[in-house]
């Protein structure tokens, strides 16, 4: 099962949730700087402390493994590794716990947007924003 829709909506609805703007979503396959990838998520947090940046990189793995427990750890190791690159020294469960509730609590406003996904292939800002339909910032701080 392909969940890649899922994936890259999670990851920008976390971001959302912290105010970072997500600028472009796409599935499909192409490469970036000689990677290849089956999604991609453009997301600017340069402005969010390390800790948050760092939870936005486990939600697409999250969101998978909700929809499928038998998922492939290897095809989301570079999320994880994006992740522990943020945090240096520090523990990376407690970020991965803590982004596991935020999925599991926005989870309404990122089935949305990975239904719209899946129906575009490719989303600009504007599409991302319309489709999540997030809620305020001040209900998603938790």
């Amino acid at each position: 099962m392909n969940n890649t829709h899922f994936h890259e909506a999670a990851h920008a609805v976390v971001a959302l949730s912290y105010g970072a703007r997500v600028s472009r979503l796409a599935i499909g396959n192409g490469s970036v700087d000689g990677l290849r990838y089956s999604g991609v998520t453009t997301f600017h947090a340069g402005a969010l402390p390390k800790n948050r940046q760092a939870e936005i990189f486990p939600a697409g793995p999250v969101a998978e493994k909700l929809l499928d427990s038998y998922w492939n750890v290897n095809e989301v190791k570079n999320d994880y590794e994006r992740a522990a690159a943020l945090l240096g020294e520090a523990d990376p469960k407690p970020i991965v716990e803590q982004c596991r509730r935020r999925v599991y609590n926005l989870w309404p406003e990122i089935a949305r947007l990975a239904e719209a996904l899946l129906q575009l292939k490719v989303m600009d800002e504007g599409r991302i924003a319309r489709a999540a339909r997030m809620p305020p910032l001040a209900w998603t701080t938790f």
